[in-house]
């Protein structure tokens, strides 16, 4: 019984120093800040059910977003504004998130792709309708891009990012449908640890 008691002391004083150590080391993720500026296409349909057309509007987009990285791995909350400078849209928003995978082919930059989730805000006018249209849906998509590291603090984005609506809006028998979301960007990523 004694060598039992003995046993369990001693192992309960060896896990303790472990586990210890283990909250002495460094974090195993970094805090990151980020910007974005792109140029965007959306694609849509309207028209009636039997006659509708193919179409689409190009626009910038701005972007915020905080997140997390480890080694693999890069997590993002974001929210994004597309400005229509042909005001064909009174306003398109998204809020999301996006989850990566970095590939390091070399020390100075990471190759990244990921999945994107979230929830498109549509308003605009269509001409010679008197009323506004509004979709608020959700959304998937995927991105990929090259993640250049300028120095410790500073990360420099170039990527690509089509997310999937596939929304409607129908209104005395006239439908518009609103299929992707279509994104070039340039990102600037600010680092720190916790």
């Amino acid at each position: 019984m004694k060598k039992i008691a003995i046993s369990i002391v001693a192992t309960a004083l060896l896990t303790s120093s472990l586990v210890a150590g283990s909250f002495d080391r460094e974090p195993a993720y970094t805090a990151l800040t980020g910007v974005e500026l792109g140029y965007t296409r959306v694609n849509y349909d309207y028209g009636t059910q039997y006659n509708n057309t193919a179409n689409s509007v190009w626009m910038p987009v701005g972007a915020l977003k905080v997140g997390a990285e480890s080694e693999d791995y890069r997590a993002f909350i974001s929210g994004k504004y597309f400005y229509d400078t042909d005001r064909d849209y009174e306003y398109i928003t998204t809020y999301g998130a996006e989850l990566q995978y970095k590939f390091h082919p070399a020390d100075s930059f990471d190759i990244f792709i990921g999945g994107d989730i979230g929830v498109a805000n549509i308003k605009w006018r269509a001409d010679g309708e008197t009323f506004a249209r509004t979709i608020s849906t959700g959304y998937f998509g995927g991105e990929i891009g090259l993640n250049i590291h300028l120095d410790d603090k500073f990360d420099l984005e170039l990527a690509g990012r089509v997310l999937s609506l596939d929304a409607e809006n129908t209104i005395n028998n006239v439908s518009y449908r609103i299929n992707t979301i279509s994104t070039a960007y340039v990102g600037l990523v600010f680092k720190w640890e916790n």
